[in-house]
């Protein structure tokens, strides 16, 4: 899992080292729907190949582990 920084900061260069750098499973942006806000679109993080929780789209996110594998729980729908 990687949390992005920046808020998903459209074409930020850290988030693509760390992209490149850590080959995430999934990612969660922390955000809020603010006018103005440059973040990242939905079509710029596609070619990371990986799914995108955002919680200005999916609200709270909670990840539950057994210690082995997790699951992904969202207060509203997925990207």
């Amino acid at each position: 899992v990687l949390k992005v920084p920046h808020h998903g900061k459209n074409r930020d260069r850290a988030v693509n080292f760390l992209f490149k750098a850590a080959r995430p499973k999934l990612a969660v942006i922390t955000c809020a729907n603010f006018r103005g806000t440059r973040l990242a679109s939905n079509e710029w993080f596609k070619r990371f190949e990986v799914p995108i929780y955002a919680t200005n789209k999916n609200g709270a996110i909670t990840f539950v582990t057994d210690g082995y594998s997790y699951k992904v729980e969202t207060m509203l729908n997925c990207l």
